[in-house]
């Protein structure tokens, strides 16, 4: 099983979804991380190369949470954060209760992707599970 493992990740690292992964993790928890007022008015908008932006509401907030800066990187760092930048931009407002946008989801995957997925998994369950796993990953892609 442990074959398998390292091939996903393969997959996932060789297609540049794990960051995508990451900050979709962020985001399913990020109420919980920071919880309101704040969290009312902050989104993680994205994440490259382990620098997670994250978007503020307004000047007022922006000045307030660099000045929390070092704290927030603390509480990122187990989802491999290493560096947070703040930048007024778009918040998604709670219209349900986690705060998370609706994903858009795709009907297909890209055919590059899915003739990996076809070349490198043999097992058709675990095709399967990947393929709905990266549907699922692209949506949360398509909608952050």
């Amino acid at each position: 099983m442990e074959g398998v493992s390292r091939s996903i990740e393969r997959i996932i690292r060789d297609l540049g979804l794990a960051e995508q992964m990451q900050l979709a993790a962020v985001r399913r928890q990020f109420n919980e991380l920071f919880s309101p007022p704040l969290s009312d008015h902050i989104w993680p908008a994205s994440l490259t190369r382990g620098e997670l932006l994250i978007y503020v509401e307004s000047q007022v907030w922006l000045y307030e949470v660099r000045r929390h800066q070092r704290e927030f990187e603390k509480r990122l760092h187990s989802f491999g954060i290493k560096r947070v930048k703040f930048r007024i931009g778009k918040v998604f407002r709670k219209k349900n209760p986690r705060g998370i946008p609706p994903l858009i989801k795709p009907n297909s995957l890209p055919e590059e992707l899915e003739s990996h997925i076809q070349r490198e998994i043999k097992d058709p369950e675990l095709r399967e599970s990947v393929r709905r796993a990266m549907l699922s990953v692209l949506g949360q892609r398509l909608s952050g």
